[in-house]
């Protein structure tokens, strides 16, 4: 498992994301991932990690920092076919809420119905703007 439910912290190959961590903390954990960095200069900093290989699936993260501190993490995961075969080509709005089932589902296999906790909230979502699906991890 990747998450830590109890604390909010997320384990990305031994690099560790948790609630209230400092932008320039995550930067020393981020070193050793192939990643992009974007300042929206509006006080919203992101950390990009390029597709990670983690238990079998293949993950996307993105870190959200707020005024210095980590906000969010948006991530989801794919197999590796998921992963040859992503092209817009062959995006449906379909396949994508069906994706966002298997994000609900896999919260629910992990943590059962509970979304609320003492650090934040996670959910699902699908956006019909950017056509992605994910799961979201907002902390307080």
């Amino acid at each position: 498992m990747i998450i830590d439910f109890e604390n909010g912290q997320i384990n990305v190959k031994n690099s560790f994301f948790k609630h209230n961590m400092a932008f320039i903390d995550s930067l020393q954990q981020v070193k050793k991932f192939d990643y992009d960095l974007s300042d929206l200069k509006n006080g919203y900093k992101w950390i990009y990690l390029k597709t990670n290989e983690i238990e079998g699936y293949f993950y996307h993260i993105r870190l959200c920092f707020k005024n210095e501190f980590l906000d969010s993490i948006d991530f989801g995961f794919f197999t590796f076919d998921e992963v040859k075969n992503n092209s817009w080509d062959n995006w449906s709005e379909e396949k994508e809420i069906k994706k966002k089932e298997v994000y609900e589902n896999w919260l629910d296999d992990s943590i059962g119905s509970k979304r609320q906790f003492w650090w934040g909230n996670i959910a699902t979502y699908y956006d019909s703007k950017g056509g992605n699906s994910g799961i979201l991890m907002k902390y307080k």
